[in-house]
C-alpha cells in the first residue's frame, strides 16, 4: 500500500501538470482558432469589398499616379518644345536686328570723337596756329575734298562696290588723327582736312549702302535709327571729352580715343556685304540718269531745299566753335554744348520714323517752318552777347535740322529707282557747291565778314529759302485746288451733258414708241379694212354661188317634168 501510494502521489503532480498543459494547449488552440477565424473574416471582408467595390481606393491612387505621370510627360514635352522653338526664335530675332546692330554700331563708332568739340582749341593752343588761319585757310579744304570725293566715290561705288568705299573712308579717318598727332605744319593740316573730307564722303556712300541692303519700306525707319546712332555717338563722346578736359587731361588723349573707335568701325566695316550695281558702268547712262532725275519736279524741289539747308548746316557745324571762342574767349563748355545739342536732336531724329506716312501731308509746312525758325536761331547766335544764348540757339537749331533731314533724304530716295549712290552723292555735291559759294561770299575774297556777321548771313539764307518754298507750296496748293475745281466743274458739265443726252434719248425713245404705236394702229386698221373687204367679197361670192345654184335647180326641174310628161 505504501508503494502504491507513493506511486500515486508521485503521479498526481504529473497528471496535474499534464492536465494544466492540456488545458493551456487547448486554450491556445482555441485562441489560434479564434485568430484564424478573425483572419478569415477579415479576408472575407476584404474579398467582399474587393469583389463588390473593386477596391476603389487603389483605383483612385492608380488614377492619380497616371495623371501625375501624364502631367509630368506633358510638362517635359512642353519644356522640350519650348527649348526647341527657343533657338529658332532667337536666331530669327537676331536675323531681324542684325542690320540694326551693324549699321547703328558703325554709325555710332564713326561719330564717336571726344576731340571734335575741342579741335579749334587744339589747333590754336596746342599746335599754335592762328585762329584766322584755321577757319579761313585750313577748314575750307574739308569742303573741297568732300565735294570732289563724293563724285569719285559715287561712281566707284557702282564699279567696285560700296563696301570697299566705306573701308577706304575709315582708313582715311584713321590717317587724319595720325596727322593731327604727329605735326603742326599747315600743309599737313590741309592734308588732314582732305582726308577728313574723304572719310565723310565715304559715310555718305554708307547711307546709300543702307538703302541697297534693305527693302524700300524699311529704309525710313533704318535711316532714322542710323541717324540716331550717329547722334548718340556725338553726345556720348562729347560728354566723355568734357569729363576728361575737366580732369586736366591733355587733348592728345581725346584724339587717341577717337583713333581707337575708328579702328573698331573699320573692323566692323570689314564684315559688311559688298553691294554694287549689276549692270555695267556707263558714263552716258549716269549722265542720262542725272538729267532724268531733274525732269521730275519733286526731286528738283527736294534737291534745292537740301542743297541750301545742308550747306548752311555744314557751315554752322564747322564754325560754331569759332563763334563761341569769340563770344567767351574760352571753350571749357564746348563738350556739354555739343553733347546737349546732339542728345536732344537724337530724340527729334526718331520722330519721323514713328509718324511714318502721316508726315507726308504736312511736309511743306515743316520745311517752311524750319527755314523761319532756323534762320531766326542763327541770327540770334550771331547776336547773342553770352555763351548761354548762343548755346541754346545752337541746340534748338540742331534739333530742328536733325528732325527735317531724314524726311528730305527719304523723299529723295523714294523718287530714285537706280544709281542711288551716284544720285545721293550728287545731292550732297549740290549742297557743297552752295556751301563753297556761301563761304567764298563771306570770306576774304568778297565780303570779308567777321564770324558774328557771317551767322547773320547764314540766317538770312534760310529766311530766303523759307519764303521761296512758301511761295512755291502756295502756288502748288492753288494749282491743285484750281485743277480740282475744274475737274469738279467738268464732272458737273459731264453729268449735265449726260443728263441732257439721257433726256434726248428718252424723248427719242418716246417718239419712236409713239410712231411705232401709231404705225401699229394704222396697220391694224388697214388689216381690219382688208379683212372687211375680204369678208364682203366672200359674201358677194357666196351670194353669186347661191344664185347660180338656184338657177341650176330651176333648170333641173324643167327637164325632169318633160321626162315625166313623156
Amino acid at each position: 500500500m505504501e508503494d502504491s501510494d507513493k506511486e500515486n502521489t508521485l503521479l498526481l503532480p504529473n497528471n496535474k501538470y499534464r492536465n494544466q498543459n492540456f488545458i493551456r494547449n487547448q486554450d491556445e488552440d482555441e485562441n489560434e482558432n479564434e485568430n484564424n477565424d478573425n483572419l478569415e473574416n477579415d479576408n472575407n471582408k476584404r474579398n467582399y469589398i474587393s469583389i463588390n467595390n473593386y477596391e476603389p481606393y487603389k483605383e483612385i491612387d492608380n488614377n492619380n499616379n497616371k495623371n501625375n505621370n501624364n502631367n509630368n510627360i506633358i510638362n517635359n514635352n512642353n519644356k522640350i518644345n519650348f527649348y526647341n522653338n527657343l533657338i529658332p526664335r532667337i536666331k530669327s530675332y537676331f536675323q531681324e536686328i542684325k542690320p540694326f546692330l551693324k549699321y547703328c554700331s558703325f554709325s555710332f563708332l564713326f561719330s564717336f570723337d571726344p576731340s571734335e568739340p575741342y579741335l579749334v582749341d587744339y589747333f590754336t593752343n596746342v599746335l599754335g596756329i592762328n585762329q584766322t588761319i584755321v577757319y579761313q585757310e585750313i577748314y575750307p579744304y574739308w569742303t573741297y575734298s568732300y565735294f570732289v570725293f563724293l563724285l569719285i566715290f559715287g561712281i566707284l561705288g557702282e564699279i567696285i562696290g560700296y563696301k570697299v568705299i566705306i573701308i577706304i573712308g575709315m582708313v582715311a579717318k584713321i590717317l587724319t588723327i595720325g596727322v593731327l598727332l604727329s605735326t603742326n605744319n599747315i600743309i599737313w593740316m590741309i592734308l588732314e582736312q582732305i582726308t577728313e573730307g574723304l572719310s565723310y564722303s565715304a559715310y555718305t556712300v554708307f547711307l546709300a549702302y543702307i538703302y541697297f541692303s534693305l527693302d524700300t519700306s524699311e529704309y525710313q525707319k533704318m535711316a532714322c535709327r542710323v541717324n540716331a546712332g550717329y547722334l548718340v555717338g556725338i553726345v556720348s563722346s562729347g560728354l566723355l571729352g568734357q569729363l576728361l578736359v575737366e580732369q586736366r587731361l591733355p587733348l592728345v588723349y581725346l584724339l587717341s580715343i577717337a583713333c581707337g573707335t575708328n579702328i573698331l568701325a573699320l573692323i566692323l566695316a570689314l564684315g559688311f556685304s559688298n553691294y554694287k550695281i549689276d549692270q555695267k558702268f556707263s558714263l552716258k547712262e549716269v549722265i542720262s540718269d542725272l538729267f532724268g532725275t531733274f525732269k521730275n519736279a519733286d526731286i528738283v524741289r527736294w534737291y534745292i531745299w537740301s542743297g541750301i539747308a545742308i550747306s548752311i548746316h555744314q557751315i554752322v557745324i564747322t564754325y560754331w566753335q569759332n563763334l563761341f571762342l569769340q563770344v567767351n574767349d574760352e571753350q571749357s563748355w564746348n563738350g556739354y554744348i555739343s553733347a546737349s545739342a546732339y542728345f536732344f536732336a537724337s530724340f527729334f531724329a526718331i520722330i519721323p520714323s514713328k509718324l511714318g506716312n502721316k508726315i507726308n501731308n504736312i511736309q511743306g509746312i515743316i520745311l517752311v517752318l524750319f527755314g523761319l525758325l532756323g534762320g531766326g536761331l542763327l541770327v540770334l547766335m550771331g547776336f547773342g552777347g553770352s555763351t548761354v544764348v548762343s548755346a541754346l540757339s545752337f541746340i534748338i537749331y540742331n534739333c530742328c535740322f536733325e528732325f527735317v533731314s531724314p524726311i528730305v533724304n527719304v523723299q529723295i530716295a523714294k523718287k530714285l529707282s537706280s544709281r542711288i549712290g551716284v544720285l545721293f552723292s550728287f545731292n550732297i555735291m549740290v549742297a557743297l557747291t552752295i556751301q563753297v559759294l556761301v563761304q567764298s561770299a563771306v570770306g576774304k575774297q568778297f565780303l570779308n565778314l567777321d564770324i558774328k556777321t557771317q551767322f547773320y548771313y547764314y540766317g538770312a539764307c534760310l529766311f530766303f529759302l523759307s519764303f521761296g518754298f512758301a511761295i512755291l507750296f502756295g502756288f502748288l496748293f492753288l494749282k491743285k485746288k484750281i485743277n480740282s475745281n475744274s475737274n469738279s466743274n467738268s464732272n458737273v458739265d459731264v453729268l449735265i451733258v449726260n443728263h441732257n443726252t439721257q433726256n434726248q434719248n428718252s424723248e427719242e425713245k418716246k417718239k419712236k414708241k409713239e410712231l411705232y404705236y401709231n404705225a401699229n394702229i394704222i396697220d391694224f386698221e388697214n388689216n381690219n379694212n382688208n379683212n372687211n373687204n375680204n369678208n364682203n367679197n366672200n359674201n358677194n361670192n357666196n351670194n353669186n354661188n347661191n344664185n347660180n345654184n338656184n338657177n341650176n335647180n330651176n333648170n333641173n326641174v324643167g327637164i325632169g317634168g318633160n321626162d315625166n310628161f313623156k
